[in-house]
């Protein structure tokens, strides 16, 4: 397969470039970043992806038809069929739009991918806030786990799965601890 034309595009970002903009800027693992980007196409807050077939002509994105991607070529394999016959898996190149990304992200396009400077203070080891944001949409989506144990273990999966295994079972237990209880009595 031949690459898609993405030099003749310059604000055009293959999905593995996407993917390492977010990981880098959001400052998570690539397996997160790439979660994020699939659920951002597929609920159609990214709009602006044009995708191209290996002979280097424009298709039209759909991504409900999206069946495989790989990551590390930022290929798409799309099933095509019509009425009554079988699937055909044909392979896309999509290019997403860099400041549609950088908005639907709320990242700054002019922050640089080095170290922001920091006013003083201890720094900060883990990021709390998403942490919350994250179990309040888990709870909201899956409901409350038997069990508070089983929350944690989720939760120190999330931690991991965004590359910081830091944290230990017991400081997620002391701050969801008052959350359970109130959730556990209703």
């Amino acid at each position: 397969m031949t690459k898609a034309p993405a030099q003749n595009l310059p604000n055009r970002l293959l999905l593995h470039e996407a993917s390492d903009i977010l990981a880098d800027q959001l400052d998570c693992t690539a397996k997160h970043a790439q979660n994020l980007l699939e659920r951002a196409l597929r609920s159609r807050s990214l709009r602006d992806v044009v995708s191209y077939h290996s002979d280097g002509s424009e298709l039209p994105t759909d991504v409900t038809a999206w069946r495989e991607i790989e990551w590390g070529s930022g290929i798409v394999t799309i099933e095509t069929s019509f009425s009554g016959s079988p699937p055909i898996h044909v392979p896309i190149v999509p290019l997403l739009d860099r400041d549609e990304l950088f908005k639907t992200f709320k990242i700054d396009a002019s922050r640089q991918t080095e170290a922001i400077s920091r006013r003083g203070g201890r720094p900060i080891q883990h990021d709390w806030d998403s942490f919350w944001v994250e179990l309040c949409r888990r709870v909201h989506e899956q409901g409350l786990p038997a069990t508070k144990k089983e929350l944690v273990d989720k939760m120190l999966d999330w931690f991991a799965d965004r590359g910081n295994e830091g944290v230990d079972s017991r400081t997620i237990e002391k701050k969801i601890s008052r959350l359970f209880a109130a959730l556990n009595n209703d």
